[in-house]
């Protein structure tokens, strides 16, 4: 097995399996752009586990596998083992890791996709989707700056935006989870006579959810003034929130139609929150 890897194949892997941040990172200086791939691609590994496995238990083993590769990673005399993702992480710190628990929270969120059981309260979805996306956001936002001090307000404004980005994934991709049984954002009881077919129901089920996604970014967008320039491209695709969730909303079918929006305007979004420093 090879000992080096082409970034440039990593990265055409990101741009495929995470448009959108891979989109955004495109605003990030050409020098930082490989720390942002580095990060998604280890986002990617351990956020696919639960599509790559048929028990619980073996996810667990993959979780596991990951985190010896981050404890090697931040071991300044152990050799990291072989992964693309895992070297290209390693490369991205450059000798000065960002804290730990933001990775660590990464992969213990992943193992709440290996729980079928769904989420119990609002309160519940939330902290996974900050322990997800959110903890993504702010190791990618440290990459692009990691001598910054970041103010409270630009670390809740950083929490805030993931999280908004996590709930909307959820919703967006509720037909892909429910065929892998991974939890989904609404307790089943609630839905308990009308079916997998009910649309209605289901759009009723999960409009909460939505309007936690809402409510989120707000929240970031009020605060977002204090976070650095410098860390935008690793925040801006937050700025995509409100139009997922507006095409969401205009679902007949929220089991069955995907939540698209179009690429040009996506592109146009991130533009103009790139040039107004606003998501």
């Amino acid at each position: 097995m090879p000992e080096t890897f082409d970034p440039a194949l990593l990265e055409e892997r990101i741009a495929r399996a995470d448009p959108d941040r891979f989109m955004a990172a495109r605003f990030a200086p050409r020098a930082d752009r490989p720390r942002l791939i580095a990060i998604y691609a280890f986002n990617y590994e351990i956020a696919r586990v639960r599509e790559r496995v048929t028990e619980p238990a073996i996810g667990d083993m993959r979780l596991a596998w990951w985190r010896e590769a981050i404890d090697e990673i931040y071991d300044p005399i152990r050799t990291v083992r072989w992964h693309e993702a895992a070297r290209a992480l390693e490369d991205s710190f450059e000798g000065r890791p960002p804290p730990r628990l933001w990775l660590d929270r990464m992969i213990n969120a992943r193992g709440r996709d290996l729980d079928a059981e769904p989420f119990t309260s609002l309160e519940e979805l939330s902290d996974y989707a900050e322990s997800s996306a959110g903890a993504l956001m702010r190791v990618a936002a440290w990459l692009l700056a990691p001598d910054e001090d970041l103010s409270s307000e630009a670390e809740s404004a950083i929490a805030h935006a993931g999280a908004a980005w996590a709930l909307t994934g959820m919703i967006r991709a509720l037909p892909e989870h429910m065929a892998q049984g991974r939890p989904l954002p609404v307790n089943l009881a609630d839905l308990t006579g009308v079916g997998a077919t009910d649309a209605s129901a289901w759009a009723a089920a999960l409009e909460p959810v939505a309007a936690l996604a809402r409510e989120q970014h707000r929240l970031a967008r009020e605060q977002y003034g204090a976070v650095p320039a410098a860390c935008a491209p690793a925040c801006i695709y937050a700025a995509l929130v409100p139009a997922y969730l507006d095409r969401i909303a205009r679902r007949k079918d929220p089991l069955r139609q995907p939540a698209d929006v179009a690429k040009l305007k996506r592109q146009a979004i991130l533009v103009a929150a790139a040039a107004r420093g606003r998501i």
